[in-house]
């Protein structure tokens, strides 16, 4: 079944894969109704960078709003219930086999997040937070953005 425009809203949703970063993909969404249902197929940190989003993960319910940084891990069902604002976010996505490879070399156990949402002022989730700062910018050399996607992937394993 199709919903009308003003049903589901109006959404836009652009991904990139930087050169100098294999295994990563970028998304950048916009949204002004559109509630998103999904199922995560990759480790995942999100940006929210204006707007308020009400969501579910593994029965307990998060509020995201600018500034907040989402982790989610693969296979994980991610449902939408309320927005509040423009929604707006950037979404880095880690390919499993990346995050493993990683997983084995730093000697870490696999285990979901026991929290979703932080602030992006939190340690656990700053160098993530770096990240997506970085991929913001247009003039991000291809070594810096090399320097901070490897602690963010080391946060992401330690997480």
């Amino acid at each position: 079944m199709d919903l009308s425009a003003a049903q589901r809203g109006r959404y836009r949703i652009a991904f990139s894969r930087p050169a100098s970063l294999p295994g990563v993909t970028v998304g950048q969404f916009w949204s002004d109704g559109h509630l998103f249902t999904c199922v995560t197929d990759r480790y995942a940190s999100a940006l929210h960078l204006s707007g308020q989003s009400e969501w579910s993960l593994r029965g307990r319910r998060w509020l995201s709003g600018p500034g907040t940084i989402d982790v989610k891990v693969p296979g994980e069902v991610f449902a939408e219930h309320a927005r509040h604002g423009q929604r707006r976010f950037q979404v880095v996505l880690f390919d499993p086999r990346l995050v493993d490879e990683a997983r084995a070399t730093l000697d870490c156990t696999v285990s979901a997040p026991t929290e979703n949402a932080l602030g992006s002022h939190d340690p656990r989730v700053a160098p993530l937070a770096s990240l997506h700062h970085v991929l913001l910018r247009d003039d991000a050399s291809p070594e810096e953005l090399e320097g901070v996607s490897c602690d963010a992937l080391r946060a992401l394993c330690e997480f």
